[in-house]
């Protein structure tokens, strides 16, 4: 019975040591909002680091493809019994109650005016600070090791770093002035926000989702508007 137990151990840190691994190749040992085009000097070795007359129909369509990654892990999420019981149990954090302080909000008042006059340079500014602080909050969670398993937990977050990076690469591009990038630094996330018990960290995890996909969507109807005005 003993061994059964030591092969079940070596399997489970097996596996954790994958997810590690995936974790680790993603991030490449860099902060993932830093240089979003690449490290490389050939702009032209990232397929979206070359200027698009498209940028605004393609920052909906990554958008979009990046929310849907959020929608499958925050319904991933909510199907695992733990987090479940805890949502349910503690309050409702699907309300507009409910946020991390520092986490990007959609500004949906900024929609509801008429006639659309936003200046897109100025929101590509504002958008290009906002998704980098989406990247500082994911890269926590993919050294978090309190994230519930569900399948490719930290696979899906590698896939929301790449979509997320094109996203920024197209931006910088059409912003084309570094000096008026704003950055944010890893301290963007409060450190009560990195450090709490498990509990602490499946709410702190959910509200993520939820304010990413609202985000999102914010940014998709903002650009669908550019596009169309």
């Amino acid at each position: 019975m003993n061994w059964i137990k030591g092969i079940i151990k070596l399997v489970c840190c097996a596996a954790f040591l994958t997810e590690k691994a995936t974790a680790t190749s993603c991030l490449q040992g860099r902060k993932p909002w830093i240089q979003p085009c690449g490290y490389n000097s050939n702009p032209n070795s990232n397929p979206v680091g070359i200027h698009n007359d498209q940028w605004l129909t393609d920052i909906v369509t990554r958008s979009e493809e990046l929310r849907t990654i959020f929608l499958k892990m925050k319904s991933d999420y909510i199907e695992h019994p733990t987090i479940r019981r805890y949502i349910q149990r503690c309050w409702n954090l699907d309300t507009d109650f409910f946020h991390l302080e520092g986490y990007p909000i959609a500004d949906a008042a900024k929609l509801a005016v008429w006639p659309f006059n936003l200046n897109e340079t100025i929101e590509a500014i504002d958008d290009y600070e906002k998704l980098s602080t989406v990247l500082v909050f994911v890269e926590a969670m993919l050294w978090d090791d309190h994230i519930i398993p569900n399948g490719n937990d930290r696979a899906n977050l590698c896939s929301i770093v790449s979509k997320a990076r094109d996203i920024l690469c197209i931006l910088k591009i059409e912003i084309n002035d570094d000096e008026i990038l704003r950055i944010p630094e890893r301290n963007v996330m409060k450190t009560e926000y990195r450090q709490g018990d498990r509990t602490h960290k499946l709410g702190r995890n959910y509200l993520i989702f939820k304010d990413s996909i609202r985000y999102l969507q914010y940014i998709v109807d903002k650009y669908i508007r550019f596009i169309f005005s």
